[in-house]
């Protein structure tokens, strides 16, 4: 894909090319999902219940800086699919809590090698000292755009 020399030299591209390779790499997740029937959102719900045991909607939500609601709507379809159950917080009956299904913990084995094809797929060819570079400056560009949200 050839994409204009302007566009990539210039710093209002900037914008422009993260969301190009933020889509094009969803693309990709989606299609090595497809298999499992999950969407790249359930695949980060699945490893934050597999590796936190349990939390709450609020707390996924909070970590996953989705929408309560867009979470809800992924968390019904988990449900039906046997993936996750919720329960009743017996230290705060107001609350509920996640929990993954057997049938989830097993399907949360499979997502680390998906995972690792994605990011082997779209990191091909990049040195080590630039992935760092890169991971850096896409730190620097997360923080500042925070603080100019804040203003």
């Amino acid at each position: 894909m050839e994409i204009k020399k302007e566009i990539r030299e210039a710093k209002e591209g900037i914008g422009f090319l993260l969301s190009l390779a933020t889509r094009k790499m969803r693309k990709l997740f989606a299609r090595r999902l497809k298999d499992l029937e999950l969407a790249p959102q359930q695949y980060v719900i699945l490893r934050i219940l597999f590796h936190e045991g349990t939390c709450s909607p609020n707390q996924l939500s909070s970590m996953m800086g989705i929408e309560r609601a867009v979470i809800s709507r992924h968390l019904d379809r988990m449900e039906k699919k046997d993936l996750l159950r919720r329960e009743t917080n017996m230290t705060d009956r107001r609350s509920i809590k996640l929990l993954l299904t057997s049938r989830g913990r097993e399907i949360c084995k499979r997502l680390p090698d998906i995972g690792q094809s994605v990011s082997n797929a779209i990191l091909e060819g990049i040195p080590d000292k630039d992935l760092k570079l890169l991971g850096d400056m896409l730190v620097r560009i997360a923080e500042n755009a925070e603080t100019a949200a804040t203003r």
